[in-house]
């Protein structure tokens, strides 16, 4: 039997695209660092 771990990432976006993108990569690089 595989183990699968999976993530999920809840932020507040605002009304900037860049911004929003560049928090994004840092939680998803958190939750990588994590083992997700």
């Amino acid at each position: 039997m595989s183990v699968f771990k999976a993530a999920a990432v809840q932020m507040r976006s605002g009304t900037s695209p860049e911004r929003n993108a560049a928090d994004m990569e840092k939680l998803v690089r958190e939750a990588a660092q994590q083992g997700a």
